[in-house]
């Protein structure tokens, strides 16, 4: 079977892999791992990023409207798509076989509770872009979100959805606990109002020991943060914060999945979620932590208390959860079922 990824990759120089970068490095990579033949098509990066055929195009332009339309020429004009069996994407695109959306509404759900967040120019592009999702995803086989939580915007929105398939966890970041009081609570994110770092910062009890993991994306939002706050940190050092953290915290307004819980999880640390994050529903489904009212500090810090009461029993259910379903393995095996459903249907 021949399948086509359409989505972005990191820049060559790139340090920091975000998480629609990371999705389609790992889903390529695993899908070939299982016989299938990939092709990557991105709007942006750099091929050698992945180790799957990749095409880059249209880099040289500015994200918005005229990219996203030149594109769509460029691959239409130089046939890459031709041999697919099955087109994957992440971008809007006519003959998608599979939609897959990594968040839906973030311009218009962060701007209602932080005004100001994004100017008019970009919340006018990234609507427009919403809306070409939108009219892929409703000519497109199957629409595919990838947590719970994303369902009741996707309803919002009009957008359907057919499956919910998560994002995968790296191989390397999978380790065994080594808590050992040295960080009881950390969070990692990027700083920046929609990630709500402050909130760990201010309303974590002075008794637990807190980091608060990540560069600044917002430099006054930054200013807002005490020496909790370590900045960014390797790869190495971020490997050692996951498995010797006692709890890890993600206090998002908007969070479509949440990489970095995930990677908590695959190092065998509990978790405490905002109840604004799409996760959070699998964290109470599967128990794999505590679930706290958003920007409520007493629900918060009871949320750390009940992790901390029962830390064995919430790693047990965190790490099966991880082996059973974000293993990029697993992902890739259920992306080909749906592949070769797609196609048999097709035939």
């Amino acid at each position: 079977m021949e399948v086509a990824l359409v989505g972005t990759l990191p820049d060559a120089d790139a340090t920091d892999h975000r998480g629609p970068e990371r999705t389609t490095i790992g889903l390529g990579e695993a899908l070939s791992s299982v016989g299938v033949d990939v092709t990557v098509v991105a709007d942006e990066g750099d091929p050698a990023k992945i180790g799957v055929p990749a095409y880059v195009l249209c880099d040289e332009q500015s994200p918005g409207i005229g990219r996203m339309m030149r594109f769509n020429h460029e691959i239409h004009s130089r046939s890459l798509l031709d041999s697919a069996d099955i087109v994957h994407t992440w971008r809007p695109l006519y003959e998608a076989d599979v939609m897959s959306w990594h968040g839906i509404g973030m311009e218009d759900e962060v701007e209602a509770a932080f005004p100001g967040t994004f100017d008019w120019k970009w919340r006018l592009g990234a609507k427009i872009h919403r809306w070409a999702k939108t009219l892929t995803a409703h000519r497109a086989d199957y629409s595919v979100v990838t947590a719970p939580g994303n369902c009741g915007f996707a309803e919002k929105y009009r957008v359907p959805v057919d499956d919910v398939i998560p994002v995968g966890v790296e191989n390397r970041f999978r380790q065994a606990d080594s808590y050992d009081d040295s960080v009881d609570v950390l969070t990692v994110s990027r700083i920046e109002r929609r990630k709500q770092p402050h909130f760990v910062d201010q309303h974590t009890p002075d008794s637990y020991e807190t980091a608060v993991v990540g560069g600044a994306s917002d430099q006054s939002y930054a200013g807002s943060l005490s020496e909790r706050w370590v900045g960014r940190v390797n790869d190495t050092e971020l490997l050692s914060y996951y498995r010797s953290a006692g709890v890890f915290v993600l206090p998002s307004y908007f969070e479509p999945f949440g990489l970095t819980a995930a990677e908590a999880m695959a190092a065998e640390t509990p978790l405490v979620v905002a109840d604004t994050t799409a996760i959070s529903e699998w964290v109470r489904e599967y128990d794999l932590g505590a679930v706290y009212e958003f920007d409520n500090p007493a629900s918060y810090r009871q949320a750390i208390q009940t992790v901390f009461e029962d830390r064995d029993r919430y790693i047990e259910n965190a790490t099966a959860f991880v082996e059973n379903r974000l293993t990029w393995r697993t992902i890739a095996e259920e992306y080909v079922d749906l592949y070769q459903q797609i196609d048999a249907d097709v035939t």
